[in-house]
């Protein structure tokens, strides 16, 4: 189990840290039924529960001391925050990453998030608790752990109790999945929206902040959008206005963050907790795999306040797995949960891959069928307790899942093929129409019940979201296996080489989707704003899968090394910038028909003329 702190750590104290004001009196009688509160829209985000009573279209049934509502994207708050926090929500909006929240259990592609099953991690839970707690802890704590050994469903439950108890000031869950929720520039900005929602003093201070200058260096994040209006807002509060206890953030999956920038994150929150003027009345609970640059820069913090999964009990891990199993697989035979229980070793990710495993979406197994696919499963007979051993044990499981996947070969395989390394390659998560626009060969239409087909193949592996129908990981750990050389030799070269198909297609989607005036704009004068169709027609007529392409095409290109796949991609790059100089010349024209009514020529407004 996870190091339990010495008792000096858990000495109470009456000598609290002073945490702006949360208002927990005016939170707690809110009403979900309007009486009081301010719907606050906010794109896409979802969850939470209400306050004590009332129920209805976006208030949802009521319960005691649930927090903030977020549901239908709508966030529930008081009237008076609401009032003070509107011009500091609205300069932070556009960094704001609501997949990111613990509680966007609705959102898109958060569905695999879950709490602990119950009589599990009781142990761990419990220690993090009382850090919590106890007014003299560490103000930041580190857990850390190999893939798949429950980080992310820790962290989850912590939050399901930290809002229960009016105590979470934010959450930020950091993943591959989501453009926002894997770059470090939304990283504490979100977490700033968050606390402004608690706290009137905050929000005041925060608006103080040069917003258009902090933002976009996010090396001035912390420092210029938490230190300093925290600070700011202690010191404007009455002592009768503190709030006893600290407020959690919690930060998961660190090293999800893009370009390796999540260490240097935590190394400036562990300075900026450690600094004369700190974050007083915050804690931060912060999760990640033990990544060396990481692991260098949380060496400063409390050893006391540093909690690594590999170090929980081996008998209380695997008496864990043996309770999640037992709820998870409750039709089969004791000793054949017995088993998976012992060949798991305790990795919490192999159990609820089986899980998957055992369970497709379409249609139930019997116990038999169910037996026949355990048979199947390669054992490997010895137990996780190493890196390399975890590797090896995830390494056997999916290895057998992707045999099973691919019988034999044929053009349903291929297809099979060609969706797995595009699922596991793309930059963002894509709906099926759009896979199967990807898939296809240039003499091919797509199909989308091909691909749909396919993807039950890897029910074990990837999952159809029901809010956004796109695909999803279960698990970054596959991808990582997939796309590691060393770990699937012959499945990463065919994955690496990817990157130049994907490039290519969404090449060559841009050459034949792209058009002069796509959206049909009626001047080039009139400002977006005003043209109120506009964003129906950008709907209509710029389709996802044109998006991505537009979007992602350099992404996958800077990810492609062979010399002789580079060379064909420059060709097909020609073309589209072919295309995109044809377009400068039809909107120069455009401009001088717009002028001449004026007579005024393109070159007195600094813009080239056309060829003719």
């Amino acid at each position: 189990m996870g190091k339990k702190p010495k008792s000096s750590k858990f000495q109470d104290s009456s000598q609290r840290r002073p945490t702006p004001s949360l208002n927990t009196r005016e939170r707690a009688t809110d009403r979900s039924d309007g009486v009081g509160v301010t719907q606050i829209h906010i794109e896409a985000v979802h969850g939470g529960s209400g306050g004590i009573g009332g129920s209805g279209a976006h208030g949802g049934t009521g319960g005691i001391g649930q927090g903030p509502k977020f549901s239908a994207g709508v966030i529930h708050v008081s009237n008076n925050i609401y009032r003070a926090s509107h011009q500091a929500r609205t300069m932070l909006l556009p960094w704001f990453a609501p997949k990111a929240l613990f509680n966007a259990d609705t959102v898109a592609g958060a569905s695999g998030r879950r709490a602990c099953t119950k009589n599990t991690r009781l142990t761990l839970l419990s220690s993090l608790k009382q850090w919590a707690d106890n007014a003299n802890s560490s103000p930041i704590l580190w857990l850390s752990g190999m893939a798949g050994t429950g980080k992310s469903t820790i962290a989850y439950t912590l939050c399901e109790y930290w809002s229960a108890e009016h105590r979470l000031g934010a959450s930020f869950f950091c993943s591959r999945n989501d453009e926002k929720a894997r770059s470090r520039i939304s990283v504490i900005p979100t977490i700033a929206h968050q606390l402004l929602l608690c706290s009137k003093a905050f929000a005041h201070s925060i608006e103080n902040a040069p917003i258009d200058i902090v933002i976009p260096a996010s090396s001035q994040h912390v420092e210029r959008l938490l230190v300093q209006p925290w600070s700011m807002a202690i010191a404007s509060q009455a002592y009768d206005q503190i709030q006893t206890k600290d407020l959690l953030v919690v930060i998961d999956a660190l090293d999800e963050i893009e370009n390796d920038q999540g260490s240097e994150l935590i190394k400036q929150l562990i300075q900026a907790v450690s600094s004369s003027k700190g974050l007083y009345g915050l804690k931060f609970l912060v999760t990640s795999r033990p990544h060396p640059r990481i692991v260098a820069e949380c060496s400063s913090i409390d050893e006391r306040a540093v909690y690594r999964m590999a170090d929980i009990d081996p008998k209380e891990a695997s008496q864990d797995v043996r309770n999640f199993l037992d709820a998870e697989l409750a039709d089969l035979p004791s000793w054949r949960r017995e088993n998976i229980a012992a060949e798991s070793g305790g990795l919490f990710i192999y159990a609820s891959t089986i899980v998957h495993y055992l369970h497709p979406p379409n249609f139930a197994l019997s116990i038999d069928q169910k037996a026949k696919r355990l048979d199947k499963l390669n054992k490997t007979g010895h137990h996780a307790t190493s890196l390399e051993q975890y590797e090896f044990l995830m390494d056997s499981l999916y290895k057998a899942i992707l045999v099973e996947a691919f019988p034999h070969v044929g053009q349903e395989v291929e297809i099979s093929k060609r969706v797995l390394y595009c699922v596991v390659t793309t930059s963002q998560p894509l709906k099926i129409s759009d896979l199967a626009a990807l898939v296809a060969d240039a003499t091919e239409e797509a199909d989308n019940e091909a691909v749909h087909n396919a993807l039950k193949s890897f029910h074990a592996v990837l999952y159809i979201s029901s809010h956004d129908q796109c695909i999803y990981t279960f698990h970054k750990s596959f991808p990582d296996f997939i796309l590691n050389p060393d770990r699937s030799p012959e499945l990463a070269n065919h994955a690496r080489s990817y990157f130049a198909d994907r490039t290519r297609d969404c090449l060559a989607i841009m050459n034949m989707s792209l058009q002069f005036n796509i959206c049909n704009l009626t001047s080039s004068f009139l400002l977006d704003e005003d043209d109120k169709g506009l964003p129906d027609r950008v709907a209509t007529n710029i389709g996802s899968e044109l998006r991505y392409a537009c979007q992602y095409w350099a992404a996958h290109l800077i990810s492609v090394h062979d010399p002789q796949d580079v060379q064909q991609l420059s060709a097909a790059l020609f073309g589209v910038l072919q295309l995109e100089s044809a377009f400068l010349d039809g909107s120069n024209e455009l401009v001088e028909v717009e002028l001449s009514a004026s007579n005024t020529p393109c070159s007195h407004m600094g813009i080239a003329g056309s060829k003719s």
